[in-house]
């Protein structure tokens, strides 16, 4: 014989179109990692009916995503998908900090890691010394990582301001990485962006 139990949410400190997403996409996706649990959304009330096991898991990963909601006001389908990953056979959520690859969360949840070899290269690099100097092909992430380890080390405190500089260089088509259409623009656009870094 099966009991089943059943469990209600009052969505009140997070916006209900967050939780469930457009079109109740995010609900949807709830719906298919416990098929043994009915989800029953009015409005900001979310009642959950099911088998007591199962159910369990499901109240605890609704919970697991609220508090997530409370805490930053909104998340990345990115970082909703995550979460449900790594619930899976209810062992909790993973700890990205434990992750070699982790820089930090970005903003609404989104997780900032190191993608490639060289950016892993420049990780380990911080980690283990104060001066980094990076060379390699424009667009290949050293000025996303060097960012996103300033940014994670004044969250957590360890320094008080971060200062943007460049050097003095010539403005031609080797600065930086220019996303242009028309070849024949990319000079300017790339001499227009390093006139707006200078101020």
């Amino acid at each position: 014989m099966i009991i089943l139990t059943e469990h209600s949410f009052f969505l009140e400190e997070v916006s209900p179109l967050e939780f469930y997403g457009v079109n109740n996409a995010r609900l949807d996706q709830l719906k298919a990692k416990y098929p043994n649990v009915l989800f029953v959304a009015r409005g900001n009330a979310l009642t959950l009916k099911g088998p007591a096991q199962e159910l369990s898991l499901a109240r605890d990963m609704v919970e697991v995503l609220l508090d997530e909601l409370a805490q930053r006001g909104s998340i990345s389908q990115q970082r909703f998908t995550e979460l449900l990953l790594a619930s899976a056979g209810g062992e909790g959520v993973a700890n990205y900090e434990n992750d070699e690859d982790f820089v930090l969360h970005g903003t609404r949840g989104t997780v900032i890691r190191a993608k490639t070899a060289g950016q892993r290269e420049i990780l380990k690099a911080a980690s283990e010394n104060d001066i980094v100097f990076a060379l390699g092909p424009a667009g290949t992430g050293k000025t996303y990582m060097g960012v996103a380890l300033a940014v994670r080390a004044l969250k957590e405190k360890e320094i008080k301001k971060i200062f943007l500089v460049r050097p003095a260089v010539e403005a031609g088509e080797t600065l930086g990485f220019c996303r242009v259409i028309s070849r024949k623009r990319s000079i300017r656009t790339c001499a227009r962006s390093t006139m707006r870094s200078k101020t």
